[in-house]
């Protein structure tokens, strides 16, 4: 009887301690996972910018009557660099997730485990 209750109490021990690591691994993750979408964020709003600068500059060139050939093909590479990056960013997302949710199946299993 002893062995029992001691066998179950080592199994809940072992669970809290893996909740434990659990927890302190997750928000480390979180903490790294929201640095990385910050920075692409950040990449995009400054992508972003230079393409809305890169339109002024056209605009007054065409205004000027100056040829903005060279100005419309920076345009079309910033905004095709804007798409990279913001692919980037849906695919940083994507990862994340599918990682939380292996994570989520791990401990799941891990627990369904300790308590047979």
């Amino acid at each position: 009887m002893n062995e029992a209750i001691e066998e179950q109490n080592r199994k809940q021990r072992e669970i809290i301690s893996r909740l434990n690591q659990e927890r302190i691994n997750r928000n480390a993750q979180a903490d790294q996972d929201l640095r990385e979408r910050e920075r692409l964020e950040q990449q995009i709003l400054d992508q972003e910018k230079r393409i809305h600068e890169e339109r002024l500059r056209s605009n007054r060139l065409d205004s000027e009557g100056r040829v903005k050939r060279d100005s419309q093909e920076r345009e079309n590479n910033l905004t095709r660099e804007l798409e990279r990056k913001k692919q980037e960013l849906r695919n940083h997302i994507r990862e994340v997730e599918a990682q939380k949710n292996e994570a989520e199946q791990e401990f799941y299993a891990f627990i369904g485990e300790k308590l047979k």
